[in-house]
């Protein structure tokens, strides 16, 4: 997976946040509140490995068998996007993630993040679900519209060989009720 440089993380993260905000975006005054809590050191669960909870550290985490041998490896993306995603008022976070059980396959999927505070405190990141995205999926930009969420991806066609997808799509999901899903006709 190709990485940004950092300015250009600082910059995508900084437009997208400074646009949304500036349209009226709804978040909630937390200028008096202590810093939030780093996503890189938020639980992910995967549903693709049984709903194994891995505990991320510096952005990625893995958990091992009962011989001591790694199971499963995971980490989050720089594919971010921090937003009031499902209407509650509180701040959410959607996030790339990738995961693996050491075999060949490399497992994508967008994971929905609240932010949850108690009282003053800076509260943590809180796993709410995930939309798997697909095997060697290569994401291309991620963008916000109104009622959505886009990615826009490089997927497997039929005749790809796994290593090698190739076929340009636009991935669209939207929350429903809290729960992060594919939209409806997308």
């Amino acid at each position: 997976m190709r990485a940004l440089p950092a300015a250009a993380r600082a910059l995508r993260a900084g437009s997208v946040l400074g646009a949304l905000c500036a349209a009226g975006c709804g978040a909630p005054d937390t200028s008096d509140m202590p810093a939030d809590p780093s996503l890189d050191e938020a639980e992910v669960v995967l549903a693709g490995f049984d709903s194994i909870r891995v505990r991320m550290i510096a952005g990625t985490g893995e958990v091992a068998g009962d011989d001591g041998s790694v199971r499963v490896r995971a980490g989050l993306t720089d594919w971010r996007l921090l937003d009031d995603v499902d209407g509650d008022g509180a701040l959410d976070a959607l996030v790339v993630v990738w995961s693996s059980g050491g075999g060949s396959g490399t497992f994508m999927e967008l994971v929905h993040f609240a932010l949850v505070r108690q009282g003053r405190e800076s509260g943590r990141w809180v796993w709410r679900g995930a939309v798997p995205l697909g095997d060697r999926v290569r994401i291309r930009a991620m963008t916000r519209t109104d009622a959505a969420v886009e990615l826009h991806v490089t997927e497997h066609g039929p005749d790809d060989p796994l290593c090698c997808p190739t076929v340009e799509a636009v991935r669209v999901f939207e929350m429903h009720e809290g729960v992060l899903r594919p939209a409806v006709g997308a």
